[in-house]
């Protein structure tokens, strides 16, 4: 039988085929199982590579401003100058390029972010606009920033020896400050945050039309280098005019307003000081129940308090104990005054020098005076005691809360610490450095303080605005009103009627009497004075009005206003009034024209109490204010500006032996004012017989 050949590569018999079918089979097998088990590796790889933190945001989506870094202080919480940054515009942050895993979350941050600092921006400018009567000069140059409990608005002039010349810098630094001051008050006083009316989470409220300030809870701080914004904003803000550098007001929420004059506040340190020491009688009138202290017979710890704390600016965050730092901010009725000295502004040397002397006062007799009351003396006896306080009972919040819910200091004391007040004055007299045995003290404002015995409280203010204070409302309107009826004076005319209210008037100013027209004049400026009083004692109250020429350098050139029938004309318009706590007595101006703008004005107040049962003679107290008008830039009568100068019955007397700022009686109390912290005395006519006076 033939042999078959059979070539390689031909048909394989059927099982050999059969064969490598299953070795493909299983070889797919293999492959198809790797692939299963490394597919969930490969998915969870991913995963986890997904949730690897960004290098650069860590997973946030958004880095800082690389334009903004000097914002993230840990302080300022809205910067105007960060809200005009073209890159973040007021967020601070922006997004991350390096990563897309933040997605719209965080661009919706982002955006929400942007819009808040936008809304703050416009509400701060919108207000402060809206204070200033829409007059401010470059709102938009006026720099703000909030921090977790302060509003500042900063336009400052050039600042002398500080760390930075740059003005956003500035701002920060001084945020900072406000809110070193504010931890150090609460933590020396051992406050706690129920002790504060409570913040806003947020900053985004815009505040009320016309009051330039936030309603979150906020302190409103403003530094204005112009005078005249100044002025504006004062008036629109506190509702005062300025009668020195600052004015503050504590009614709803506190703020302060000052005007940063070089010449007065002459470098960093200065302004520093002076915002701790005003921002401090803020803290103090904030403690719930909020009332001011100061304004309550406790102007020893008002003013003490501000001292102390205005002496420990510099310091370190930490400092406690008194070293007798520099001290020179005073303050008069709400307004901060001229820098003055004690010693150089050391308050511990100044007070043990005194006390050597024989002429610290005695703490005994500013028990239940207010700020206004006190002398530079006495705000420097009110220190000293304050530190005395301080350093041997500790924290003085429990005291503080006592005595503004109206407990008498005797018995807040008591309280307390369980020990009399005149123990711990007398325990006071043996601390104080070189100062032992000072039990009695001299010195007090004016003659009878002079003389060793507490005054009674008086005090004068004059309006020349709307605002007035609550308690002097109904014998403002009550002199509004009788002024109408008894003198021919300039009104402004209101739908055909004679309308008489504070402040300037042009356009439609009309002479009346009654509802009677007489004549058209030009201009005219109502504005009233208004004296308070114990009523203790038969109180004898009567104002006295007082004019001379503009610009005269004659302390004794005032004469009496009207100068023929002056007895007749104050006693023809002067009214009285009374509540639980005071006496009051208004007189009402309407000066006109030429005469505002020619002559300037004295108003002084003469208060006399009737003897003691002793047969002592009994106290008075004389007190006056210095009021011209500034007409020079407008003749517009709504674009003048007052000033006002306080006067009182003492004069400061340096001693150049030791370097102590002291003061003295002025040498005729009824007939002379010296104006406040000065040496400068006004001299005044003989008062006719026959005023009318107020009194019980």
């Amino acid at each position: 039988m033939p042999m078959r050949t059979v070539r390689c590569g031909a048909v394989k018999p059927a099982s050999a085929r059969s064969g490598a079918s299953r070795l493909r089979r299983v070889w797919w097998e293999v492959v198809c199982g790797v692939l299963r088990g490394a597919v969930p590796i490969l998915i969870a790889w991913s995963v986890l590579a997904a949730q690897e933190p960004c290098g650069r945001c860590a997973g946030a989506g958004l880095v800082p401003c690389p334009r903004c870094a000097s914002e993230r202080d840990g302080v300022v919480l809205r910067c105007s100058v960060a809200a005009g940054c073209t890159t973040c515009r007021g967020a601070v942050d922006v997004e991350c390029g390096d990563c897309s895993t933040a997605g719209s979350a965080a661009v919706s941050r982002l955006a929400t972010r942007r819009t808040v600092v936008a809304q703050w921006l416009v509400a701060r400018r919108r207000a402060l606009a809206s204070a200033a009567d829409g007059k401010i000069r470059r709102v938009a140059g006026v720099l703000h920033c909030s921090t977790e409990h302060f509003d500042l608005i900063f336009a400052p002039a050039r600042i002398a020896s500080c760390p930075t010349s740059d003005p956003h810098r500035q701002l920060h630094l001084f945020a900072a400050r406000l809110e070193a001051a504010r931890a150090r008050f609460v933590k020396v006083l051992g406050l706690q945050p129920a002790d504060f009316r409570s913040v806003s989470a947020t900053t985004t409220v815009a505040p009320r039309a016309g009051s330039g300030r936030s309603d979150d809870g906020r302190l409103a701080v403003f530094v204005l280098a112009d005078p005249r914004d100044f002025r504006r904003v004062c008036a629109g803000v506190t509702g005062l005019v300025p009668q020195g550098i600052g004015t503050r007001s504590h009614d709803g929420a506190p703020r302060y307003a000052v005007l940063h004059d070089p010449g007065v506040l002459r470098d960093d340190a200065a302004l520093h000081r002076n915002l701790v020491h005003n921002v401090t009688h803020l803290l103090l009138a904030n403690i719930q129940p909020a009332t001011c202290l100061g304004e309550r017979g406790h102007g020893w710890l008002d003013a003490g308090l501000a001292h102390y704390f205005e002496s420990l600016a510099a310091d370190r965050p930490g400092t406690v104990t008194p070293r007798g730092g520099v001290s020179d901010s005073f303050c008069f009725q709400q307004h901060a005054q001229r820098p003055l000295t004690f010693d150089t502004g050391d308050w511990l040397a100044a007070a043990r020098n005194l006390a050597a002397a024989g002429r610290l006062p005695a703490i005994a007799r500013l028990i239940g005076q207010d700020t206004s009351d006190l002398d530079l003396e006495e705000h420097l006896a009110g220190t000293a005691f304050v530190a005395f306080l301080i350093e041997t009972r500790g924290a003085l919040a429990p005291l503080v809360r006592l005595l503004a819910r109206g407990v008498g200091a005797d018995e807040a004391v008591r309280k307390v610490w369980q020990v009399e007040l005149r123990e711990l004055i007398a325990r006071f007299e043996t601390w104080l450095p070189e100062g032992r045995g000072n039990a009695v003290g001299v010195a007090t404002t004016g003659a009878e303080r002079h003389a060793g015995r507490k005054p009674h409280h008086a005090a004068l203010f004059v309006y020349t605005r709307g605002f007035v204070r609550p308690r002097h409302v109904a014998v403002v309107e009550k002199a509004l009103r009788q002024r109408a009826a008894a003198h021919t004076s300039g009104f402004g005319l209101r739908r055909g009627k004679p309308v008489l209210a504070l402040g300037p008037v042009s356009g439609t100013v009309r002479h009346f009497k009654g509802e009677r027209i007489t004549n058209t004049v030009w201009a005219a400026w109502p504005f009233v004075a208004v004296v308070e009083f114990a009523l203790d004692g038969d109180p004898k109250a009567t104002i006295d009005w007082l004019r001379r020429k503009r610009h005269s350098r004659d302390p004794g050139a005032w004469f009496l206003d009207p100068a023929g029938t002056y007895v007749e004309h104050i006693n023809a318009e002067v009214v009285c009034h009374r509540d639980a706590r005071y006496g009051y007595m208004a007189v009402v101006d309407t000066p006109t024209g030429d005469v505002i703008a020619t002559n300037e004005f004295c108003i002084r107040a003469r208060v006399d109490w009737a003897a003691d049962t002793s047969g002592a003679r009994g106290r008075t107290s004389r007190l006056g204010w210095w009021v011209r008008f500034d007409t020079s830039r407008s003749v517009e009568p709504r674009d003048w500006v007052e000033i006002l100068e306080p006067l009182v019955d003492w004069r400061t007397a340096r001693k150049a032996a030791r370097g102590v700022l002291e003061v003295e009686p002025v040498g005729d109390p009824q007939r002379e004012l010296a104006v406040w912290g000065s040496g400068s005395v006004q001299r005044f006519p003989v008062i006719p017989a026959g005023m009318r006076p107020c009194g019980r």
